[in-house]
């Protein structure tokens, strides 16, 4: 039975101390990921000042013991208390507590496998709120406060106190969506692994992160330091590119690693001697926006104890910067106030079994105010600029203030004499579409639905078969009968033009607006089909064909590169070596012998007359030269 994800963020809205915690399985690949929702709570355990810390921790470790299992969450700040030479920095306060778990009976714990998490109904939700989700989005430093303290951290490098910081600003906004809303928007545009939805009564956390702290099974601790990024191509042939450059560049490398040897330092405290391995090293994760490199550490715990495993690896070194306690008084010397949750870390343990992530992507709102904070923070190195360091933060913060809209992935397929065509085609480009954008295709399924569709058709007629796959690899197959015979007509010419380094343009999506207003104009006035050029006037593709040149004997299609998706049709003729790619600019359209328009649904379609987007003919293809 499936369990809508909608139902349960609007119980933990309406009842305190309550929460979720979300580990998808189709993104982690992990058949043990689960959705944790807790309810009900037996005893909240919390510090809000320094002095009840200790007692708290105690309170903790007697729980986990007598079988209870606690969510909640542990505020940066807490970190200088592990450490002795720094309890000095510890605030009075803080925004949140140092640190806040619920306990809970086994019954009050609902255990879902994430495959059985549906988003039926919040598809709604994301269908409505397009655009930001946030209102009076501003930074807490100015550029050139920014820039002073980056500047100040390679004077702190170039005299020997620290190899790398984590610099970390402010994001303040107000929401102006429900918190649940905000979730489901973050969880969409953000795939992550340790996503957490919080109700402490005064305020709601909402973390989105990716990246692993540590998790704890079978007295194993296994941490995954995530250090070393590079931005994410627009078509998978530029991602190939990207993750070769992260793979082999030596730079993210060299900083991956001595994060990788702070964390080996920090849980050898804790393991048994000579327990300590690094099983994975240089693995590339991809997310909707970048890649990161990552590298897996683990140990066989001595044992247990949480406030002796807090104390020894909190907070967690891919978040500060190395060496360790060094950086960390840099830190708060530079930035401009706490840090809070931001870089903490939110999660849950038992006896059995505990995980938690490193507190990034990770919003605290105010339940009353609906005010709300985030933390953006990058690794400062000896050779960061500072003003490109600006520019990066700000790019972390659009996830906040800018989003794009809900899209799901769309196949349009030809069904002839019972049988699709180019099937395995179709097929490969889905697949691609879902490894880019982070959704699960489910291919079995597919094939299955498919065929048992199929049985149900007339063999002697032709559909277009219409398949729509979202985030979670729900799937929706329709079948419409094609009657007509569209063998040639006019096309004309876009006055839009596309940008060729939309990733959109190279994936079929419901995402088409433009494609989509401007093929009802075209068709209005009897085109069978409107061009699009690019921002560097070359020819692109159609709303819903690409384009074949017919010059000299030879068949030319636009170059990939263009900002083209690339239909199937159009991949089986440059398989089989039938049309090669080229630039193609206008005056190639004006001056060809024929043009050809083809995709997989209607095949061929030759073109009578070209216009221009003023309905000006400029010029006519003789029918024997296609």
């Amino acid at each position: 039975m499936q369990i809508d994800i909608l139902d349960i963020l609007t119980k933990i809205e309406k009842e305190k101390h309550s929460g979720l915690f979300y580990t998808p399985s189709f993104y982690s690949g992990s058949s043990e990921a689960k959705c944790y929702y807790f309810s009900n709570p037996i005893e909240i355990i919390t510090a809000k000042t320094v002095n009840q810390i200790e007692p708290a921790l105690e309170k903790l470790q007697r729980n986990i013991q007598s079988g209870l299992t606690g969510f909640g969450f542990i505020a940066y700040e807490t970190g200088y208390y592990f450490e002795e030479t720094l309890r000095h920095l510890l605030p009075k306060s803080l925004p949140v507590p140092f640190l806040y778990f619920a306990f809970f009976n086994e019954k009050d714990i609902q255990v879902i496998d994430s495959s059985r998490i549906s988003f039926d109904s919040a598809k709604g939700i994301l269908k409505k709120t397009i655009g930001s989700h946030t209102g009076d989005f501003k930074l807490n430093v100015r550029k050139s406060e920014y820039i002073d303290s980056i500047e100040r951290i390679k004077e702190y490098i170039e005299a020997g106190d620290t190899y790398q910081v984590n610099y970390t600003i402010k994001g303040k906004f107000r929401l102006t969506v429900s918190p649940k809303e905000f979730f489901i928007r973050a969880v969409f545009n953000q795939s992550s692994e340790y996503s957490a939805f919080i109700n402490t009564g005064e305020k709601t956390i909402i973390s989105t992160s990716p990246e692993l702290f540590f998790e704890i099974e079978n007295q194993q601790i296994t941490t995954k330091p995530m250090k070393g990024t590079i931005t994410k191509g627009i078509n998978p042939d530029e991602e190939k590119k990207n993750i070769a450059a992260l793979r082999n560049d030596m730079k993210n490398r060299a900083e991956n690693i001595m994060i990788v040897d702070l964390l080996r330092n920090d849980i050898g405290k804790i393991c048994e001697l000579t327990s300590v391995k690094l099983k994975g090293k240089y693995e590339i994760k991809s997310y909707e926006s970048l890649h990161q490199m990552i590298s897996t550490v683990t140990g066989k715990l001595k044992n247990k104890n949480i406030a002796e495993i807090f104390g020894n690896i909190f907070p967690c070194g891919s978040i500060t910067g190395a060496p360790k306690i060094r950086t960390m008084q840099i830190i708060n010397e530079l930035e401009k106030e706490p840090r809070g949750i931001y870089t903490g870390t939110v999660g849950m343990f038992t006896n059995e079994k505990s995980i938690f992530n490193v507190a990034i992507r990770t919003a605290v709102i105010d339940n009353e105010t609906h005010r709300g904070e985030v933390g953006i923070g990058s690794g400062v190195v000896w050779d960061s600029i500072a003003e490109d360091e600006f520019e990066e933060t700000k790019l972390k913060a659009e996830y906040m203030s800018k989003a794009p809209g809900y899209f799901e992935l769309i196949e349009s397929m030809l069904i002839e004499n019972g049988e699709p065509f180019l099937l395995e085609y179709h097929i490969e480009r889905l697949k691609k579409a879902a490894t880019f954008f982070l959704f699960s295709f489910p291919e079995k399924m597919f094939r299955e639905q498919l065929s048992f569709s199929l049985e149900t058709r007339d063999a002697s007629k032709k559909y277009k078969c219409r398949i729509l796959v979202d985030k979670w690899g729900n799937l929706d197959i329709k079948f419409d009968e094609i009657n007509d015979e569209i063998g040639e007509g006019n096309i004309i010419i876009s006055d839009a033009r596309i940008n060729s380094r939309n990733r959109f343009q190279y994936f079929k999506t419901t995402n088409r607006a433009l494609y989509d207003s401007e093929l009802k104009k075209a068709m209005l006035n009897n085109f069978v089909d409107v061009i699009f050029l690019n921002e560097k006037d070359e020819v692109a593709e159609g709303a819903r064909t690409n384009i074949i040149i017919h010059k000299n004997g030879y068949k030319y299609t636009p170059y990939s590169g263009t900002g083209i998706l690339n239909g199937c049709y159009r991949q089986y003729l440059l398989d089989n070596k039938i049309v090669i790619e080229k630039k193609v600019v206008l005056d190639d359209l004006i001056n060809a012998d024929g043009i050809s328009l083809i995709n997989s649904v209607r095949k061929t379609i030759k073109v009578v007359d070209l216009f221009d987007y003023s309905l000006k003919k400029v010029a006519t293809f003789p029918l024997s030269n296609h």
